[in-house]
Parts: C-alpha cells; structure tokens; sequence
C-alpha cells in the first residue's frame, strides 16, 4: 500500500508542476535557439562583408 500512495503523490506532483518544468525546460531551449540564430546571421552577415571587399580590393 506504501509503494502505491508514494506513485499516486509522485503523479500528482509531477501533473501539478509539469507545465512549469515544460516551460523553463523548452524557454531555456528556445532562448539558445534564440542566440545561435542571431549569431549565424552575424556570421552570415560578416561573411558577405568581407567578400564585398576581397571583390573590391581584386
């Protein structure tokens, strides 16, 4: 009887807090997709500079 009152609470809490744990979980996820987007278009960005000016200075 132990063991089954110690998985109904686990369930319980688990049901109460997933939509918190969910949301740091993917925002921290999506905060990191955030920034490797941002700086490959940096990259994307500089690169086009730099073949801008190799083509200038040829």
């Amino acid at each position: 009887m132990k063991d089954n009152t110690i998985w109904i609470l686990f369930v319980l809490i688990l049901t109460t807090y997933w939509p918190q744990l969910e949301a740091g979980i993917f925002g921290t996820l999506d905060v990191g997709l955030y920034t490797l987007n941002a700086t490959l278009q940096v990259a994307e960005v500089a690169s086009k500079a730099a073949n801008v000016a190799i083509t200038a200075r040829g």
